[in-house]
């Protein structure tokens, strides 16, 4: 994967094969404005590369997007990116996190609903049927 941008919460890449955008978030004491920061370089990232197909996701679930945050994201990185997007898109949840973290989930669930007419959304919980479903 050639990496794009990463920090301590982030680490936002490109699998050129696929045209694949890959994202693995570790959120865990993550702040709005390190939310915040790492999208805008999500958005950054997907203006400058033309051969994007699809992208996935792998997020902790350990930080609430608010609905104030779900509308900043709309309109700041997902319309936005329709001068470029991408047809699919894989959100890789752990088993184990999904169930505890419920509340946190839905929140990303609510963000990406926003984005349904824009692009294909799943969940998953296994990388390997993400993977599949990304690229069938």
């Amino acid at each position: 994967m050639e990496v794009f941008f990463e920090n301590r919460f982030v680490n936002i890449g490109l699998e050129p094969g696929p045209g694949m955008l890959v994202q693995y978030w570790r959120t865990e004491g993550m702040t709005e404005a390190d939310y915040r920061l790492a999208m805008l370089k999500v958005g950054e990232f997907g203006e400058k590369q033309h051969n994007l197909r699809c992208g996935l996701t792998f997020t902790g679930l350990k930080f609430y997007i608010s609905p104030e945050l779900q509308a900043w994201t709309r309109d700041n990185v997902i319309i936005p990116g329709l001068q470029n997007p991408f047809e699919r898109l894989a959100v890789v949840v752990p088993a184990e996190v999904a169930e505890q973290t419920a509340a946190v989930f839905q929140s990303v669930e609510a963000m990406m609903d926003q984005a349904a007419p824009l692009y294909k959304t799943q969940y998953f919980t296994d990388e390997a049927q993400a993977r599949a479903w990304l690229l069938s």
